[in-house]
């Protein structure tokens, strides 16, 4: 029997999660932690409102946790840089002391797609062995990329631990509530001029799927996460009735940051750098999860947009 910790257990893909790990007879208990309530609750989950900041290590062994999955990051972009980062880097930090005093057994960590970086130099497929190149403007995949050698230093010293590290491209689905899923939502929507990057979604019912398959199958490395195919972003704006207004690199960039330091978050929610991910390519290979853990997608790229315009359909409807 295994009891598996969860951090950031109460966002829609650790409620999924969660769900799928109490059904699971192996499972004796989850142990859930994040700042903010679950939405719902089971005879298996112990919850503890708690900062990843704060000492973990004696929670852990007091519930007897042998195995992490470390889903708990800011996705959304924030102005203050530092608060950011101490929650990201420094919590993680904290998550990977609480396994190494508890030896765990295995650790799985969300990273993300975005820390291979968006360059008009990468190949048409990226693999878990390319280079992770991720902008450092762009501070959640950059602090994705410093996740990930956290990781590494970790599981060198700790070479009994199993750790796996699951890099998802954008997670679309009925339940998703971010600045990505909004970004179609503005009033006016920008892209650069003469690019129009082909780009990959996966559903969070999938991703949630993917993480609980990798507990079970998954050996130590990354794999990469991304439904079938890719949608361009021209596709992406006619799949929600938008026609974006194309501008030169040159002027869209400096508005978009002039707006992000105004704060005008009804014209952008992230700052330029963004912006590279709908301008040059970071399309990932899935081959590996799919060969080595069996991984099957219910939903491709195309699929898992349209899941979140007909929620948004169905709540417009019902107004």
């Amino acid at each position: 029997m295994s009891v598996v910790a969860v951090t950031g257990l109460s966002g829609y893909i650790g409620m999924t999660l969660a769900r799928r790990l109490a059904a699971d007879t192996e499972v004796e208990a989850i142990v859930g932690i994040d700042v903010r309530l679950p939405p719902a609750t089971f005879s298996k989950l112990r919850f503890f409102q708690q900062d990843i900041c704060k000492p973990l290590d004696r929670l852990f062994q007091n519930m007897g946790v042998d195995t992490v999955i470390h889903l708990a990051f800011v996705l959304n972009p924030i102005h203050d840089r530092r608060e950011m980062n101490r929650i990201n880097i420094e919590g993680s930090k904290n998550v990977l002391n609480a396994c190494r005093a508890i030896r765990a057994r295995k650790l799985l960590v969300a990273s993300s797609a975005t820390a291979y970086g968006a360059h008009p130099d990468n190949p048409p497929f990226l693999t878990e062995e390319s280079p992770l190149r991720a902008n450092k403007d762009f501070q959640y995949a950059y602090e994705k990329m410093l996740l990930e050698q956290l990781c590494s230093e970790y599981s060198n010293r700790n070479p009994d631990t199993a750790v796996i590290i699951f890099r998802p491209s954008v997670v679309m689905g009925p339940n998703v509530s971010n600045y990505l899923a909004r970004f179609m939502l503005k009033p006016i929507v920008a892209s650069v001029k003469g690019f129009d990057a082909e780009m990959q979604f996966v559903h969070e019912q999938d991703v949630a799927s993917a993480i609980y398959q990798l507990l079970k199958k998954g050996r130590s490395g990354a794999y990469n996460v991304a439904g079938d195919g890719t949608v361009r972003f021209s596709e992406i704006a006619k799949m929600f009735g938008r026609r974006p207004l194309m501008l030169p690199a040159g002027i869209l960039y400096p508005l978009t940051d002039l707006a992000w330091k105004l704060r005008l978050s009804f014209i952008t929610e992230a700052p330029a750098s963004v912006l590279d991910f709908v301008r040059y390519p970071w399309v990932v290979s899935t081959d590996k999860i799919k060969r080595e853990v069996g991984v099957k997608f219910q939903y491709t790229s195309r699929e898992a947009i349209a899941s979140y315009i007909a929620r948004l359909n169905e709540h417009q409807a019902s107004r």
